[in-house]
């Protein structure tokens, strides 16, 4: 399946993206609108203005075709147009916009200008993904299964599930199930230690107009689901995992331990992770986008400290479309027809949105 793959994508039309950003925003030091701090998501609208929705200080953010800013919707509190915990952006068509807080559990209405038009309520819950053209809005969770909620220790391995909450649903229900992340649980009485296992399983979704495509990184298989959860097909990719050395883990456990903030926290984690039993192989990918036109993104596996900017594309039935290689550094979060809009983070952390042009 490997080979027959990687023949299809080499004859394949090459796709290619701009070396140099036709449009960047951000500064180290500026005005506040140019500084940014864990941007949620970014859109291009039809006419060329970019919103970008600025996590840490819980704002939207709009800019002219050229970058230049020119309103700024939102802030902190809990208020109509305000945010608690800014997490989603999503374009309708004619370019309204749906802002989603995480922590207030609303929904802001934006019209194209774009104006404050109502917010709605919606149940709470920590992984919401997305929404779907009928306005159902789905989220993955991951739960433990039963023997291990009893007793919760070791290595855990999650259950994964999507769910689904309509229009004119007041709840989310079960619409499809996978595999979800992995943890290693130490017990430290009379509480416990939770890790991330090293080069650990994640679930990860993208989200259509009337599908979606859900799957976990440690497979080559990518389901594809309608709204409803009914599965309508599979994407077979052309995975990345490799076998892992001892060098490999050590290299990951160090990059953990480093996040640590006291020399007994690193010796603790350090601690902790020998307890571990070694993975065997990474994950086959790292991340799912889906395009404008319905196209399938997947990001070729690269760890945590280094992500990989090869990303394989297929249509909306698995077919291979392409392979690509994006700027270093840089995380997509609006895919169109002939551009790519995202963040990149420099060496520093420091945060700008650029825009590519795409050719296909």
């Amino acid at each position: 399946m490997f080979i027959e793959l990687a023949l299809a994508f080499a004859l394949q039309q090459p796709w290619a993206v701009s070396a140099q950003p036709t449009v960047r925003i951000g500064e180290v030091e500026a005005a506040e609108p140019y500084m940014f701090s864990q941007v949620a998501a970014a859109v291009r609208l039809s006419d060329g203005r970019i919103v970008v929705a600025n996590g840490a200080s819980n704002q939207l953010r709009v800019y002219d075709a050229r970058g230049r800013h020119t309103t700024t919707l939102g802030r902190t509190g809990a208020g109509p147009g305000e945010f608690q915990t800014l997490r989603l952006l999503w374009r309708l068509p004619g370019d309204s916009l749906i802002a989603y807080d995480a922590r207030n559990g609303r929904l802001t209405y934006f019209d194209r200008t774009p104006t404050l038009l109502h917010s709605v309520q919606v149940p709470t819950i920590p992984g919401a993904s997305g929404r779907l053209a009928d306005g159902s809005l789905l989220a993955t969770i991951g739960i433990a299964p039963p023997e291990k909620i009893k007793d919760f220790q070791g290595l855990i391995e999650f259950n994964g599930f999507v769910l689904r909450k309509t229009p004119s649903g007041t709840s989310y229900d079960t619409i499809a199930r996978g595999r979800a992340g992995q943890s290693f649980v130490q017990p430290v009485p009379p509480s416990w230690r939770q890790y991330p296992f090293p080069y650990g399983r994640t679930a990860q979704i993208a989200i259509g107009r009337n599908r979606f495509y859900y799957g976990d990184t440690h497979s080559t298989d990518i389901g594809i689901y309608d709204g409803n959860g009914r599965s309508i097909g599979t994407v077979k990719i052309r995975g990345s995992g490799k076998a892992l050395s001892g060098a490999d883990i050590e290299q990951w456990v160090e990059k953990e331990v480093e996040k640590r903030t006291t020399p007994q926290a690193k010796t603790d984690a350090r601690a902790g992770f020998k307890e571990i039993p070694p993975p065997r192989r990474s994950p086959e990918y790292a991340a799912l986008r889906l395009d404008d036109a319905g196209n399938l993104w997947v990001r070729r596996y690269g760890p945590p400290w280094q992500p990989s900017p090869e990303w394989d594309v297929y249509d909306e039935s698995g077919r291979p479309l392409a392979s690509l290689r994006l700027p270093a550094r840089f995380e997509p979060m609006h895919i169109g027809t002939d551009f790519l809009l995202g963040v990149t983070r420099d060496d520093l952390d420091v945060e700008r949105i650029e825009l590519y042009p795409l050719r296909r």
